[in-house]
């Protein structure tokens, strides 16, 4: 396909930022959602076409990974990002990046590589990590990741799988893009989202068991903060000087997230995990002040979807409906599951059925103001265009065309 446009080196800075946004970006997405990666995307490979899109060139260089290689790499990026350093060497053995046998150089008696037991590789590990001092607001690049993995080798042994070492290359040379156009590029905020939602939609046996281990006790309760971190995480948002104003945008960037996957194909896992949560302790959750908030942002989201879906039936409205069903499946399930619970389930089904009351209500009072806003503006417009063209006709010419405004306003008013 022959396409027009230009070379990183011939933009204004404003475009170069854009570009090499948009090239982190579509890496992040080939590496975790698609499992095709581009590993040779140096500046002579990225073309800015003039229609705004970023275009790659001349795909002689792929790395192909695995289902479990793309989820262990969307949850070391978390675990990385949290300085969980223990989940994210598991990380690495889902990516067969770091696996047994380990060995260690023997620098003293100069005898090679001897073997040393897990535990110890663990500690050894989890202390190059923590020594490089850096949490998440230090990190910005993967190439401090090759760096720090780069010291731990020097001592001990461990195998990096060709794909690996591709991806590494494209990142690192991706970057190094990025950084030219912009010094303070942060690589992982651009991959951030991209992870959140790789972890929220495993494909892989393994994959679904962690993210219901992450979710779930073992009272199948939900783990209300976990799931709300990894959307809080999904959805990078600027710093605002107002306690109530972040809070607010705390509370639509989880609802956000959580719909997207929740609706979207890929939330088969998620919306299992939902289903099988305890009813009772997902109620009292429900009921607190906190979710209550949530609620009544997302009733006010989906009803100004369904008008929208409404006055436009062939634009998503398919999916409206997918949305319609699921949140009725999940809510009947946990309302049925509340009446078993006894006085404590039926005292927060009371509870939640006010507040949806009365959010619902607040919802319809606002539309039907609206409705009568609109009405009102258009029954004047159509009088003014009554009048307009009464002006120097007959009497029968006045009354024909005076017919269609009336009947406009008849029908507005009923």
């Amino acid at each position: 396909e022959w396409v027009r446009g230009r070379p990183i080196r011939d933009l204004d800075p404003t475009e170069q930022i854009a570009m090499a946004k948009m090239g982190v970006e579509c890496s992040v997405a080939q590496l975790l959602l698609t499992g095709v990666l581009h590993a040779d995307p140096h500046e002579g490979n990225l073309l800015f076409g003039d229609d705004g899109k970023l275009y790659f060139l001349d795909f002689g260089l792929l790395s192909r990974m695995e289902q479990r290689h793309m989820e262990g790499m969307a949850s070391g990026i978390l675990h990385l990002l949290s300085g969980d350093w223990g989940k994210l060497l598991g990380d690495f053995g889902k990516m067969e990046v770091i696996t047994p046998p380990y060995l260690k150089w023997d620098w003293d008696n100069n005898k090679g590589w001897l073997p040393m037991t897990q535990d110890d590789f663990n500690e050894a590990f989890v202390g190059t990590m923590q020594s490089a001092g850096k949490d998440m607001q230090d990190r910005s690049s993967f190439g401090e990741l090759f760096v720090e993995l780069a010291s731990l080798g020097t001592n001990y042994r461990f195998t990096c799988p060709p794909y690996y070492i591709l991806v590494m290359r494209s990142f690192v040379t991706l970057e190094g893009v990025a950084s030219r156009a912009d010094p303070d590029f942060n690589i992982y905020s651009a991959a951030i989202p991209y992870a959140v939602r790789r972890a929220l939609t495993p494909r892989t046996s393994d994959g679904r068991h962690v993210l219901r281990e992450t979710l779930l006790n073992d009272r199948n309760e939900l783990r209300l903060a976990e799931l709300q971190d990894m959307a809080l995480s999904a959805r990078q948002a600027p710093p605002s000087t107002s306690a109530s104003a972040a809070e607010d945008d705390t509370s639509s960037r989880v609802m956000a997230t959580l719909q997207q996957v929740l609706f979207s194909t890929d939330g088969n896992a998620l919306r299992r995990i939902l289903w099988d949560a305890n009813s009772l302790a997902l109620m009292k959750f429900v009921t607190s002040w906190n979710c209550l908030t949530l609620i009544s942002k997302a009733i006010s989201n989906w009803s100004s979807i369904g008008s929208t879906q409404a006055a436009a039936p062939d634009k998503g409205g398919a999916s409206f409906c997918m949305l319609k069903k699921i949140v009725a499946i999940l809510v009947l399930r946990h309302l049925k599951g509340a009446t078993k619970s006894g006085l404590s389930g039926w005292k927060a089904l009371t509870k939640l059925a006010i507040f949806v009351f009365v959010s619902l209500s607040k919802v319809l009072f606002s539309a039907l103001i609206q409705a009568v806003s609109n009405s009102v503006e258009i029954a004047l417009r159509h009088i003014k265009l009554a009048t307009q063209n009464t002006k120097g006709m007959p009497r029968s010419s006045f009354r024909i065309d005076k017919e269609p405004s009336l009947r406009a306003i008849a029908n507005l008013t009923a």
